[in-house]
Parts: structure tokens; C-alpha cells; sequence
């Protein structure tokens, strides 16, 4: 939960900054105006934007000590896999898999979240002030939060992945819970 609620926070305030800025080229400003206006979204965007990511950095954090913990609690099932016959390299596959599902999951959720969220909060700042619902979709942003769910699932897979295989099947299998 703690990264929905992250990809959530960054998508939120990229689409409703990206949403303001589109609503605000449409109100009655001169050029002077309007590209102040756009400048002061941007910057405040950014700003936010690096404040919330500090706290989804956090929220990697916890996504990694979750998929740990899960290897560590199957110790057993790791080693009776890989007695009957799991080699080292499909023990490594299935914990990347779980971990792709897990965090494909909460990045999908978290930014679909986050787009009508931030559509939302926008339209309920200036949608007085604007024709119809405004969407904003930072493109970028959406692609640097992908890029980000890619990497942090090598990253929470490798150390349990590791733990996994570096235990002979007869210890794992000998393990008590």
C-alpha cells in the first residue's frame, strides 16, 4: 500500500499541476501573464513533486523489506522447491515474477489514482474559471514512475532472490518457523 500511496502522490500532483497549466492558457491574460502564470506552476510542481518523491523513496523502502520478509517466511517452501528439482536461477525468476506483480499492481492502481485525483483537484481550484473538465497527463512524469517501478523491482528482488538461493535445500528444508 505504502507504493500505490506513493505513485499516487507523485501522479496527483503532476496531472493537477499539468491540469492547471492547461486550463490556465485558456483564461483571459496577456502574454506577459500567462507565461508568469506557467512558470510559477511549473516551479511550485517541481518543488512538490521532489518533496513527494522523497516520501515514495521511503515507500521503495518498504516494498523491499516486504518482498525480504516474504522470502524469509518461505524458507521452507524455497528449500522444498529446490529439492524437487528448482534450480537456482527459476528460484530467482519466481521471487522477480512476484515482485513484478506486486509493483506493476500498486504502480497501474497508484497512477490511475493519481490522474483523476489531480484532474479533480484541479478542476475544484479553477474549474470556474474554465470551459468543461480539464485532464493533464505529464507524459514524463508517467514515464520516469514506470521507469521507476522497473528498477524497484530488480532492487526488491535481488536481495531476497540472493538469500533464497545462497541456502542449501537440506538447511531450508530443516528450518523451523
Amino acid at each position: 500500500m505504502g507504493l500505490v500511496i506513493g505513485v499516487t502522490l507523485v501522479t496527483t500532483l503532476a496531472a493537477g499541476f499539468a491540469a492547471l497549466r492547461t486550463s490556465a492558457r485558456t483564461w483571459d491574460q496577456t502574454a506577459t501573464q500567462a507565461a508568469q502564470t506557467d512558470e510559477i506552476l511549473r516551479n511550485v510542481a517541481v518543488i512538490m513533486i521532489c518533496v513527494v518523491v522523497v516520501s515514495s523513496a521511503i515507500a521503495a523502502v518498504g516494498f523491499v523489506s516486504t518482498m525480504s520478509l516474504g522470502v524469509v517466511q518461505r524458507t521452507r517452501e524455497i528449500g522444498l522447491l529446490r529439492t524437487l528439482g528448482f534450480t537456482r536461477g527459476q528460484v530467482r525468476t519466481m521471487i522477480t515474477k512476484e515482485s513484478v506483480a506486486l509493483s506493476a499492481t500498486a504502480v497501474v492502481f497508484g497512477m490511475a489514482l493519481g490522474l483523476v485525483f489531480g484532474a479533480l483537484g484541479a478542476q475544484s481550484l479553477v474549474g470556474f474559471q474554465t470551459h468543461g473538465f480539464v485532464w493533464g497527463v505529464p507524459e514524463i512524469v508517467l514515464v520516469a514512475i514506470a521507469v521507476a517501478g522497473v528498477l524497484l523491482v530488480f532492487a526488491s528482488s535481488w536481495v531476497p532472490s540472493s538469500r533464497a538461493v545462497a541456502v542449501a535445500p537440506v538447511e531450508a528444508l530443516r528450518a523451523t518457523r
